[in-house]
């Protein structure tokens, strides 16, 4: 093991090998934090480990340390047989934030395999790669209501502005579900011509849908939208049924008000 790891790292390192699954997912835990010591090969044997907590403890800790040299053994547990190990698996490859991930993460997002889609819409938005934006629209129009909020998620952190016609066009898809979404996704963007739509969904006949709107539009800072936002503050009543990461029954006047307090704190 070298003569330059010390003491405490080592005995972690043959703690990897203890019979009892609870000593060696403590024993991955504790290396999380070891980086600098050259400790993800002694890591990645137990990503084939016989108990799955051991095989997520070994994801979890490879995530935490950040080595690309995880990005090929973590693309592979992408098959795992366990749902979790699966999703893990995606998000440390996320954590990670290599590229190379990229075409295992596609492809994943690409299966009938929701929880696995959902992670794996999470990771390509946090490693930013242009590739994903296409299958990350084609996630966006899943029957899957959590896949298409993650792939939203992942829209909105890829920030690439091709997006921008895609969702104007969902922010008036019939499912109101699809136009919250879309909603939440243009005001990551950033783009000036979204804030006219934004200002129309105020009106839209779903609350949620004006919720996000008014977020949206305070994101973006525009004080065209004030007028609009104002009569929202003061004339909607609506509250949400469940919009994106929000829980029900927030007032959407709410979101209006604090909106106009974040364009006029951005812009005097």
């Amino acid at each position: 093991m070298g003569n330059r790891m010390p003491q405490e790292i080592e005995e972690m390192i043959r703690a990897l090998d203890d019979r009892d699954y609870a000593n060696r997912i403590r024993a991955l835990d504790a290396l999380a934090q070891y980086k600098e010591f050259g400790v993800v090969p002694f890591i990645i044997p137990l990503l084939k480990d016989v108990d799955p907590a051991v095989r997520i403890a070994a994801v979890d800790t490879l995530g935490a340390l950040g080595d690309e040299q995880a990005v090929e053994p973590l693309s592979r547990i992408l098959a795992d047989d366990e749902d979790d190990v699966r999703l893990y698996g995606a998000l440390a490859l996320g954590a990670i934030g290599d590229p190379n991930a990229v075409p295992a993460l596609i492809a994943a997002l690409q299966k009938d395999d929701e929880q696995l889609q959902c992670g794996a819409a999470q990771a390509l938005g946090m490693i930013g790669d242009r590739r994903a934006l296409g299958p990350l629209l084609a996630a966006f129009h899943n029957s899957s209501l959590a896949v298409r909020r993650h792939a939203a998620g992942g829209l909105g952190e890829l920030g690439d502005k091709t997006a921008v016609e895609p969702m104007l066009q969902a922010l008036t898809a019939p499912d109101p579900g699809v136009r919250t979404d879309a909603a939440y996704v243009l005001g990551q963007l950033g783009d000036s011509q979204v804030v006219e739509p934004l200002i129309r969904a105020l009106t839209d006949d779903n609350p949620d849908v004006r919720y996000v709107a008014a977020e949206s539009l305070g994101m973006l800072g525009n004080r065209r939208a004030v007028p609009q936002l104002a009569y929202v503050a003061h004339h909607d009543t609506g509250t949400t049924t469940w919009a994106l990461d929000h829980a029900p029954g927030i007032r959407v006047a709410y979101a209006a008000q604090k909106a106009m307090e974040r364009i006029e704190h951005d812009h005097g």
